[in-house]
């Protein structure tokens, strides 16, 4: 079995879940998120998952950033 795949299924289920979420709820399911992915993509992208996460971890206008981020990593991890 493929941890990556299994990795990655979780990530998506857990992408589409959040939708329904809403408020402070939403925010922690994105900070769960980017903690997820990050092993996956830190050689690439690492520095901007610390970023987002710290600055979601500061206030919740990073909200809509973090989102978008995700959306785009998501993609391209299928």
């Amino acid at each position: 079995m493929d941890i990556r795949k299994t990795e990655v299924s979780l990530i998506k289920k857990r992408w589409e879940n959040i939708k329904s979420k809403n408020g402070e709820e939403r925010k922690k399911e994105l900070m769960i998120l980017l903690r997820m992915i990050y092993p996956l993509i830190a050689d690439s992208r690492g520095r901007e998952v610390l970023e987002l996460y710290t600055k979601l971890k500061g206030s919740d206008e990073a909200l809509k950033e973090a989102e978008g981020f995700l959306e785009e990593v998501i993609r391209s991890l299928e």
